[in-house]
């Protein structure tokens, strides 16, 4: 009996565990953190829809996301460019109602959640996702801690500076 017991609970605790880390896994697409840009442009083109353009380094693209047209912009590390964020902004605030419903029903209630602001966050690891639309636009940002540590390192190993960047 004690045996059974014992395999029951590790066969939960492994189902478990599979589910929790795929279930809360932040990520858009099939995109995944530490892409090159022509792995990027290779998915995206695979996908039918027209080439990014590259602007400041990221690529720039636009879709249908929640039934409105979506500006996808993909962030890189200055030197090794690597994928590091994902930002996704609409126009007006209709979207964020919508992708507030998705994101808890995929990643669980908001970790932070701002009512009266509009602004929610999940985490995973060192991973953070951000919705935001308390303005005249909604805004999802995917961002990546560890590989955004690298892209601040690539920018101090080349001297640049937050003044720099304005």
């Amino acid at each position: 009996m004690g045996r059974k017991i014992a395999g029951l609970v590790l066969v939960l605790f492994c189902i478990t565990g599979i589910v929790s880390f795929s279930a809360f896994a932040l990520h858009f697409e099939n995109y995944q953190w530490g892409m090159t840009k022509q792995e990027i442009r290779r998915k995206i083109e695979s996908k039918g829809v027209s080439l990014p353009s590259e602007i400041a380094g990221a690529l720039v693209y636009n879709e249908m996301i929640v039934g409105q047209s979506c500006k996808v912009t993909l962030k890189f590390t200055p030197d090794s460019k690597l994928l590091y964020q994902v930002e996704l902004k609409w126009s007006g605030t209709g979207a964020g109602q919508k992708m507030k419903q998705i994101l808890s029903e995929k990643y669980g209630p908001p970790y932070a959640a701002g009512d009266l602001y509009k602004k929610y966050f999940w985490y995973q690891g060192s991973d953070v996702l951000t919705l935001n639309y308390s303005t005249m636009n909604t805004t999802l940002t995917y961002a990546s801690g560890s590989i955004e540590k690298k892209r601040n390192a690539e920018d101090r190993a080349t001297g640049k500076t937050d003044s720099d960047k304005f």
